[in-house]
């Protein structure tokens, strides 16, 4: 079966992931300076015996593989505004059977419940339904630094899916962050439950 998507949701998301990111930075806002970053090469990924899909940007490093409970895969972002720091960019996806009278919304529910706490200075900044079987969720990690955290949910034909993909808020990281925002994307728009 085919993806579902509301490319004007999608869009919006996207917008938010950049602009908000930048501005909780203290960076200049889109279109300010002339961008040098591109977009990287990516590869297909198959989980649950092809019944996820997704792109993955070659220079994504692979972490970790399990495929206990689902199948599940974690990669390090190299992002060049944070190598002189402690701090770093990651992703995960995690796909695994359910219920088929799960819904997305209950599904991102449970995983958010477990991880944003508001005295914690965790903040959802959007969640936006994306039609019936998706759900895309932007919110900021607060920690010694703040994160930006794009969770992507998805639940269709007994499948879920899970995106997650962090990386920190880190001043004079513009660039870097268009970047990671176009390659974002690129796994956003791949993510498919057949």
């Amino acid at each position: 079966m085919k993806q579902r998507r509301h490319i004007s949701t999608q869009a919006a998301c996207r917008l938010a992931i950049l602009t908000v990111s930048l501005a909780l930075a203290g960076c200049e806002a889109p279109g300010t300076q002339t961008p040098t970053a591109t977009a990287t090469s990516s590869k297909k990924i198959l989980l649950l015996k092809n019944r996820v899909t997704f792109q993955v940007p070659t220079r994504w490093v692979l972490t970790q593989e399990s495929k206990e409970e689902g199948h599940r895969v974690a990669y390090f972002i190299p992002f060049q505004a944070a190598t002189a720091t402690n701090y770093t960019a990651n992703a995960s996806v995690v796909a695994q059977p359910c219920s088929t009278s799960l819904t997305v919304q209950e599904y991102g529910d449970s995983v958010l419940a477990q991880i944003i706490n508001p005295n914690d200075g965790n903040v959802i900044i959007s969640d936006s339904p994306d039609g019936e079987f998706w759900r895309s969720v932007l919110w900021r990690g607060q920690g010694q630094i703040p994160y930006v955290i794009w969770d992507r949910f998805g639940v269709e034909n007994g499948i879920s899916v899970h995106l997650r993909v962090a990386y920190p808020l880190l001043k004079n990281s513009s660039e870097a962050q268009q970047l990671l925002t176009d390659e974002i994307n690129t796994v956003t728009d791949t993510l498919a439950i057949q």
